[in-house]
């Protein structure tokens, strides 16, 4: 889901092209580009496929991971581990929203409407642990780095970035600003402009600094996560009638969550101290993996060309094309000799 923070972060939030991230090590929430590239490449309305195996997402990384290279961004990719206990409702929303896709789905195929036909089978996709090994495969021959998160991969991504092991979180979810990622990168992996029913929107690349944005709204970070949990996020239902707006200026008169309980009877009703208690140690005291080695090497070519074109079939021209273009940027190969 994710916090809708938009708004909220709208003041601190600067815009940058690539060449601001050069030289850096930026952490990628990986299942949230994942499935964006799952429902966004498609041919036929369905997600790529090579000899049994899903491939969109890997045309998808290919391509980014060429272009982060190109401008020396070393990526490190993370994925979620283990599943917190308090998400299951959330995960359960989500299988239910797959589900009814799929009802929608079979129905406008009866009705002949393949353009909602094709719209609806993108919501079905999922993520399974094929798709995982074929994009570690693909990672590693890269030289780039490979994690499995001890829970989150935002907790982990922002743990690391507390620790200076990577300068920023790049996620399209707010949720990583809770956890306390220093700074958060958006649009990274996207491309610059996408269609949103039907009208073409740009997608600027930013960076929201999290310092800077609990100083605009004169907060600390426990507010922060105190206002998200009023709000709701992926681990509880949250205040009916309460968004960040509201949230912020309870939070600020009352000074916390438990203040708001005190004051507030709506709140009161709605959500209790246990809850508040509970969800709070999920985003200060995250289960992490602290053993970890961030190990980049040169990129091994013929080894990406394989696995692109053999192994996931995509065109021998136009992957060995892109393998050129980065070895005439030549940036970050230099960087690691």
């Amino acid at each position: 889901m994710g916090l809708p923070l938009k708004e909220f972060v709208t003041p601190v939030r600067k815009e940058i092209d690539l060449h601001a991230l050069q030289g850096k090590v930026v952490g990628i929430d990986t299942y949230n580009y994942l499935y964006a590239y799952l429902m966004a490449i498609r041919a036929s309305g369905r997600a790529l496929e090579f000899d049994g195996r899903v491939t969109s997402h890997l045309n998808g990384f290919f391509y980014k991971i060429i272009e982060m290279l190109k401008f020396d961004i070393r990526p490190v990719f993370v994925v979620e581990g283990e599943k917190i206990e308090e998400k299951k409702e959330e995960l359960e929303k989500r299988r239910q929203f797959r589900d009814e896709a799929k009802t929608k789905a079979a129905k406008a195929f009866m009705d002949g409407n393949i353009k909602q036909y094709n719209k609806y089978m993108a919501m079905c996709e999922t993520i399974t642990p094929e798709m995982i090994t074929d994009f570690k495969r693909l990672v590693r021959a890269f030289g780039l780095p490979f994690l499995t998160a001890g829970s989150e991969a935002e907790a982990q991504i922002a743990y690391m970035n507390r620790k200076e092991d990577v300068w920023g979180t790049a996620t399209q979810d707010y949720d990583a600003l809770l956890f306390g990622a220093k700074r958060m990168v958006r649009n990274l992996l996207r491309n610059k402009t996408m269609k949103i029913h039907g009208k073409e929107i740009i997608l600027n690349k930013e960076v929201i600094n999290l310092p800077r944005l609990l100083d605009h709204h004169k907060i600390t970070q426990e507010q922060l996560i105190d206002i998200g949990i009023l709000n709701g996020t992926d681990f509880n239902k949250g205040v009916d009638g309460v968004g960040i707006k509201t949230a912020l200026k309870y939070i600020k008169k009352y000074g916390n969550a438990e203040g708001v309980i005190d004051n507030v009877e709506k709140v009161s009703d709605q959500i209790k101290i246990e809850e508040i208690d509970q969800i709070r140690k999920i985003y200060s005291k995250p289960k992490v993996e602290t053993e970890y080695k961030l190990e980049f090497t040169l990129p091994n070519m013929k080894k990406v060309a394989f696995l692109m074109v053999k192994k996931f079939g995509f065109n021998f021209d136009r992957v060995v094309s892109a393998i050129k273009g980065l070895k005439k940027s030549n940036i970050y190969v230099k960087r690691l000799i």
